[in-house]
């Protein structure tokens, strides 16, 4: 006989088969609708369904529960595609899914004379806003074979640039300050395709989904490195950061116990030589290597200068002051606010925006003595009386839905908040958001005023950030106006990248 348990899991399991329905279907991919076998078909819901698609890339689903449903496809070598939701029930249905396919990138390193350079890191690297800063990043790396080649792949659809170095400047030689020990003279400087030494220069790949890009060479030079010399108080830990956040490699330092450092190893360029103790930056100087080295930096004495302020809060607890340096994301300080609103940061000569970090805060004014400073700049010493911030928990929404040109919800589209960026301060305002299932999407804690947005379609989060990026749909963004305590509603037509 039966438990009672046991009768209520079996009429459970009849109900359930007597109310769900079958879902099946294909999953293809969108270069060529070709289909994809053993792709990984997921409904999420009240409950979650998995099953594999087969050699002919379907797949099918007993007893679904009728509702409604996130769905995706995911499989090794393709990028998801984000799916509109879908209502399941009373009847059977049938989906069509799709897979991105992921791009490659292949090519060699060759040396001046046109040899292979066996064992070289390459890079595919593209930007980001990152704390503010737009920053050149490394999304994948491979290194060449003995003949100089390097295929990089998988690479979702992007902008990218391709970035070589020196095998051998990695990890650096470190020794006593006495032992000069083997010195290169010479090493292969980092250059991006087709060989520049800056990004600045360098051709940008525009990677589309399935693309195999072939024989992207790049040609390194071997360059002479150089040094920078000084002196240091005791108990300091000599640092180097590379300025205006551009890519660094591998370098040595030389201690010594009669207060000398040397840094070796460097390529030209701007750098900030900086000496820490106790976790705390001590003094930093500024130096620029052009084609000689740098003699006599003084990291004997301080060269913090004490910044004091106060931030008009309205009880708003928790709260930290942000320095972020226009040069180099090293260089940023941050310190607590006290529970009487002052503030003092030690900041070194450098030129800084000012930043309030906290829960749903935002710096709405600024002053310095009794002077307004719109653009929340600072510049430590030259400042003619303290600082005054004042704070804002004042903001708006914004929600908002994307569609085709059919009128139809279109899920997964990134879309870029923009704020006016002749401010120095406004990558704090903007955000992203993806759009959902049903093609919304929403935006919270806006800091009330002109924004555009962008909805774009096969382009990475934040991408119009970037103005260059920008310029062939500039005047496409829709405008829209926040006012504290409101939630704007905004209806946006896909842009179609050309």
């Amino acid at each position: 006989m039966e438990t009672p348990a046991v009768i209520l899991l079996m009429a459970a399991a009849a109900l359930h088969a007597q109310t769900g329905v079958a879902v099946e279907g294909k999953v293809v991919s969108t270069v060529g609708n070709a289909a994809v076998k053993r792709a990984v078909v997921t409904l999420r819901g009240e409950e979650i369904y998995l099953c594999r698609s087969d050699a002919h890339g379907q797949f099918s689903l007993k007893d679904v529960v009728p509702g409604r449903y996130e769905v995706e496809a995911s499989h090794e070598g393709f990028q998801s595609k984000p799916e509109p939701a879908v209502t399941i029930g009373p009847g059977p249905a049938t989906l069509e899914l799709h897979l991105v396919p992921q791009a490659l990138i292949a090519g060699r390193i060759v040396d001046e004379l046109g040899d292979p350079v066996p064992d070289a890191d390459v890079e595919a690297m593209h930007y980001r806003y990152q704390a503010g800063k737009k920053q050149l990043q490394s999304t994948a790396r491979v290194k060449t074979n003995d003949r100089g080649e390097y295929l990089i792949a998988d690479l979702a659809p992007s902008r990218y640039y391709v970035r070589a170095s020196d095998p051998e400047h990695d990890p650096p030689i470190i020794g006593n300050y006495n032992d000069r020990g083997p010195r290169r003279q010479q090493v292969y400087a980092p250059a991006f395709y087709p060989g520049t030494r800056g990004a600045n220069r360098a051709s940008m790949l525009s990677v589309a989904r399935g693309d195999e890009l072939q024989r992207l060479d790049v040609q390194i030079h071997r360059e002479s490195v150089y040094s920078i010399r000084g002196r240091m108080a005791p108990d300091i830990s000599v640092g180097l950061i590379r300025r205006f956040d551009e890519p660094a490699f591998a370098y040595a330092t030389r201690p010594s116990e009669n207060g000398l450092f040397e840094i070796w190893g460097l390529t030209p360029g701007a750098y900030a030589v900086t000496g820490t103790r106790q976790k705390a930056l001590y003094a930093m100087r500024k130096v620029e290597i052009l084609n000689d080295d740098v003699e006599g930096v003084d990291l004997t004495s301080p060269t913090a200068i004490a910044v004091n302020g106060n931030v008009q809060a309205g009880g708003v607890n928790g709260l930290r002051v942000v320095l972020k340096s226009e040069e180099a994301a090293a260089l940023d300080i941050n310190t607590p606010v006290q529970a009487d609103g002052s503030f003092t940061v030690n900041a070194q000569p450098d030129t800084y925006v000012v930043h309030l970090q906290g829960d749903g805060v935002w710096l709405k004014s600024m002053r310095i003595g009794d002077r307004e400073v719109a653009d929340h700049r600072l510049v430590p010493g030259r400042l003619p009386g303290p600082v005054t911030l004042v704070a804002s928990t004042e903001t708006g929404e914004i929600h908002g839905s994307v569609a085709d040109t059919n009128g139809q919800p279109l899920a997964g589209v990134n879309v870029t908040l923009l704020p006016d960026q002749s401010l120095p301060y406004w990558p704090d305002l903007a955000q992203v958001a993806t759009t959902n299932g049903d093609g919304a999407f929403t935006f919270s804690r806006v800091v009330p005023g002109n924004y555009r947005l962008f909805a774009l379609a096969d382009s990475e989060a934040g991408a119009p950030l970037d103005g260059e990026f920008r310029k062939p749909f500039d005047d496409k963004g829709t405008p829209v106006q926040v006012q504290t305590g409101s939630t704007a509603t905004v209806r946006l037509a896909v842009i179609q990248m050309k």
